[in-house]
């Protein structure tokens, strides 16, 4: 296979997803294979804030875990409130 579905999340990364609830597991399934929170809420019957809400609070486990130097995230990735230069302190 070729092309961005090629790539295989593994290691640290779904490390960081299996310790999540089962719920937000599934929003990060769903979000990954493009569908809008609003599909995705009615796939999973909980409310759209709710799919947002958990979708926030990995960002915020994932950006932890990039500052513990647990994990990596490619400048590329990073969003306007976590910049490379506050994220990845010390990192080369």
């Amino acid at each position: 296979m070729e092309g961005p579905e090629a790539v295989r999340f593994d290691g640290a990364l779904m490390e960081l997803v299996a310790q999540q609830p089962e719920l937000t597991q599934a929003i990060l399934r769903l979000t990954t294979q493009e569908y809008a929170d609003g599909e995705i809420a009615d796939m999973l019957q909980t409310p759209p804030g709710a799919v947002r809400t958990r979708r926030y609070r990995f960002r915020t486990a994932l950006y932890d875990a990039s500052r513990e130097g647990r994990i990596w995230i490619p400048a590329q990735l990073h969003t306007a409130g976590n910049t490379a230069e506050t994220v990845q302190d010390g990192v080369a």
